[in-house]
């Protein structure tokens, strides 16, 4: 086309990307900004924009206006528009495609980060629980080990009460033994005594048995000891006569 100058213009028109569009110039004729028949891709954020759609659309624009550059007065009917707008729709709703995956990947990533905090925090509260419970089961150890201590101590004390209670036992006994002894033995020394005595007596005066018989000797004790065997006295108690014996023990004791 004669007189024609095509001079490319940014906009932003399609998918929310600068692309180039053709104009007609300077004759009055424009060619009419290029629409996309297809549907818009979702604008997203500035965060979830990715890089290779932008350079993709970018890319498929360019070659829109060239080819609308070179084609007569209508070019949305030419059949290189017409493919170039197939492929853009295509590739937009690959674009939107991949975007829908992308947030939904993003989405179970979240998910997921939440789960391991959870998890984390759980993780946490079950140590500290762990712990409480390792600091309780030490304390109980301490208690127990220290109710072991003190029942060792109250076992040694008994045992040292029993020990004493023991010597005390025994102690006793042998001042018991030894006061029979001593028993025995005097008894023993006042058996020989009074056979000694009577042996003495009897050597001294043998021409008079008669009359030692018939001594009186005044009140005496029933069952106490005596010194002179035949020898006579008056119970102390209801005033019977006692005489002076020799008793089962072998000793000389008053006697009815």
């Amino acid at each position: 086309m004669s007189g024609v100058n095509h001079t490319p213009d940014k906009t932003q028109d399609i998918g929310g990307q600068d692309a180039p569009t053709a104009r007609l110039l300077p004759n009055s004729v424009t060619v009419p900004n290029v629409d996309a028949s297809g549907p818009a891709p979702k604008h997203t954020p500035e965060k979830k924009r990715r890089p290779w759609v932008k350079w993709v659309v970018g890319v498929l624009v360019f070659f829109l206006g060239v080819g609308i550059g070179g084609s007569g007065s209508d070019p949305t009917k030419s059949s290189e528009y017409q493919d170039l707008q197939r492929q853009l729709s295509s590739e937009q709703a690959k674009a939107k495609t991949s975007e829908e995956r992308l947030d939904e990947l993003e989405k179970q990533l979240k998910d997921t980060e939440d789960k391991l905090s959870d998890l984390k925090d759980q993780s946490d509260e079950l140590d500290k629980r762990s712990k409480e419970l390792d600091e309780q089961k030490k304390k109980l150890e301490e208690q127990q080990k220290s109710q072991e201590e003190r029942q060792s101590q109250l076992d040694e004390r008994e045992k040292s009460i029993a020990s004493r209670e023991e010597e005390k036992k025994k102690r006793a006994e042998e001042l018991q033994a030894a006061q029979r002894q001593a028993e025995q033995e005097q008894q023993s020394q006042q058996v020989q005594q009074v056979q000694t005595d009577g042996s003495t007596q009897q050597q001294a005066a043998p021409q008079a048995p008669q009359q030692q018989a018939t001594q009186n000797v005044g009140t005496v004790h029933g069952g106490a000891f005596c010194s002179t065997e035949g020898a006579t006295g008056i119970s102390d108690r209801g005033g019977a006569t006692l005489t002076c014996r020799v008793a089962a023990d072998g000793r000389l004791r008053w006697k009815r």
